[in-house]
């Protein structure tokens, strides 16, 4: 049991648990909007670190949807919200930030990161508003984007050999 402070208020059929774990054989990985992100140890359930991180903002009441993502021994996390959006890189042993990069032209959005291998390089993959983005896994600096997609993504990309495939919505 974590004290979870007091929570947000959130629109149905979205809850507090929508977060889904990580785990690398060491570690499970965790997200809760109140807390951050939190990793415990895989064996004994204990904790082993928790990265605060500033409460997502979503003018709508959504609510956060948001997971992390674990690669390389690294875990990557994007929170898109109205007010503060971003992806950062965390060593997956400590905890420690390795970079943060701010998004500020996305909103609200609950896409995840996706790692993509194409032509010997790794690209770390986010849909956002209006755009797909591939970044440095290793800096977060910028590579490439698409300028091609819908306000609001509530759906992640799907990686397969050297393609991404995305789909989007619209109401």
């Amino acid at each position: 049991a974590l004290p979870a402070g007091e929570l947000p208020r959130i629109t149905p059929p979205n809850s507090h648990a929508s977060s889904t774990p990580a785990a690398d054989g060491e570690r499970v990985y965790a997200y809760f909007s109140t807390l951050g992100i939190l990793a415990f140890d895989a064996v004994t359930g204990d904790e082993v670190w928790r990265h605060v991180l500033p409460k997502a903002s979503y003018l709508m009441d959504w609510g956060s949807g948001a997971s992390p993502v674990v690669h390389d021994s690294r875990v990557f996390f994007v929170q898109d919200d109205d007010l503060n959006s971003f992806v950062i890189c965390l060593d997956a042993a400590s905890g420690k930030q390795l970079w943060k990069t701010p998004r500020p032209e996305m909103l609200a959005g609950y896409s995840l990161p996706m790692m993509c291998e194409a032509g010997g390089r790794k690209d770390l993959v986010v849909a956002g508003s209006g755009k797909l983005i591939g970044y440095d896994p290793a800096t977060g600096a910028e590579r490439w984007s698409c300028a091609s997609l819908l306000r609001t993504m509530m759906t992640s990309p799907v990686v397969h050999g050297d393609l991404i495939y995305l789909a989007v919505q619209s109401y």
